[in-house]
């Protein structure tokens, strides 16, 4: 939503979904150098012409068995992806302005709410049982 300045690809979305969301790190290029450098160590890309497009050759299971545990995230890039942090970006308007649902869950192991008091239930701990009873 906020790529390319903040006007994104309007060819392409029409509408935004979002599940358990935060603001993480937005960081520039010359931060993420060391960890890419690993992750072209890692999955042996290193000695490629291109290792962008020698990472992009391996099969997916391949390529997340290789790559270090650092993650990934956001790159303000100052071109034509992202110009500047997300939060700064959302404060100043600049974002596609396209339905959006954003959600978030307790736990995406529990399948209901009626699973949750059962587990709470089971586990014994300090809560009124009318209480759960009522909520189902």
């Amino acid at each position: 939503m906020s790529a390319n300045n903040g006007t994104g690809f309007p060819d392409l979305f029409v509408g935004a979904m979002a599940e358990s969301t935060g603001w993480g790190a937005d960081v520039y290029p010359v931060e993420r150098d060391a960890e890419f450098a690993a992750n072209v160590n890692s999955t042996g890309c290193s000695h490629a012409t291109n290792p962008i497009d020698c990472m992009r050759g391996l099969n997916i299971t391949e390529f997340q068995s290789r790559i270090t545990q650092d993650g990934w995230g956001p790159t303000v890039d100052g071109g034509r992806f992202l110009t500047a942090p997300v939060y700064q970006m959302f404060e100043q308007g600049r974002f596609m302005k396209i339905p959006l649902i954003i959600g978030s869950m307790f736990s995406p192991f529990l399948p209901s709410p009626i699973k949750f008091s059962q587990i709470m239930l089971a586990a014994d701990l300090l809560l009124v049982k009318a209480q759960l009873e009522k909520q189902q």
